[in-house]
């Protein structure tokens, strides 16, 4: 989910390969321009997508194939390295970039993404919904006083109906050996990359997970292929800094889905261990 890590995720696994990251190809933001530089086909995958009520169509897997094909053969897209493997950006490898694609709030739905496209599997990270949430609003992405709703990032109710559908497809996931937590990207980043790679069915060598872990610890992304220079990647603001409000908090550990997925990831789901005190928990 958005403000999940799911950007220093993506990139950090494409970097060890000089791999390219379709960033949310299917929208809601067409990325043509010289920041991401994806081909013109990703408008129309954009488009097409927002009026096709979450399926994707022939006509959407086409345009996104042409998008895949040309990130693959280095005619489009920005590649990433990971620090020391600058060289792997002057050449495209035989057989083409590798990619990741990054898909907010898991969207395309899992199944539609598994209908088109069967042998490109899916993992799911997932953030404290507490931590993500003060996140939220500790980068101004909520309006004061808001719970959500147009205007905004996340859906109203403090994103619950979106959070608990989220936590139901990562418990599924995580049965599978594809669901992750946030956490480990810097609690345990071999192990994070290294069940990341398992899952995609990626062969990979330590100096691989090395990369990974490297660029992980190197770079920090406010969001998308955006860095801030200034944070320091082993103390997100957010888990120094509690702003979720007492009304969020209650809501997410009085659901069912929610707290059996945080109880999952080792989480705390005890009100108490997020109230009265501006320090993160788990």
């Amino acid at each position: 989910m958005i403000r999940s890590g799911s950007s220093i995720a993506a990139y950090a696994a494409a970097a060890p390969f000089g791999g390219v990251v379709a960033d949310e190809i299917f929208g809601p933001w067409v990325r043509t321009g010289p920041y991401y530089r994806f081909p013109p086909e990703q408008r129309v995958v954009t488009e097409l997508f927002r009026t096709s009520g979450g399926v994707i169509t022939p006509e959407i897997a086409c345009a996104a194939g042409v998008v895949f094909e040309k990130l693959a053969r280095g005619e489009a897209g920005l590649p990433v390295c990971a620090p020391g493997r600058e060289w792997l950006l002057e050449r495209v490898p035989e057989g083409g970039r590798r990619i990741v694609v990054k898909m907010p709030h898991d969207h395309p739905a899992p199944g539609e993404v598994r209908r088109v496209w069967p042998d490109h599997p899916h993992v799911f990270v997932l953030r404290n919904p507490i931590d993500r949430l003060s996140s939220i609003i500790l980068r101004g992405m909520l309006p004061e006083g808001s719970s959500g709703g147009p205007g905004t990032c996340i859906t109203e109710g403090w994103d619950l109906p979106q959070l608990r559908q989220f936590c139901g497809r990562w418990l599924e996931a995580r049965g599978a050996g594809r669901g992750l937590v946030y956490d480990d990207i810097r609690r345990d980043p071999r192990g994070f990359f290294g069940g990341m790679y398992r899952a995609w069915g990626w062969e990979i060598e330590a100096g691989e997970l090395e990369g990974a872990a490297a660029y992980a610890a190197s770079n920090y992304h406010a969001m998308s292929i955006q860095r801030d220079a200034g944070a320091d990647t082993r103390r997100p603001v957010s888990s120094e800094m509690r702003a979720a409000p007492e009304e969020a908090i209650r809501a997410y550990l009085s659901d069912s889905v929610v707290v059996a997925a945080m109880r999952e990831a080792g989480w705390a789901t005890e009100i108490g261990a997020y109230l009265g005190s501006d320090a993160g928990a788990g």
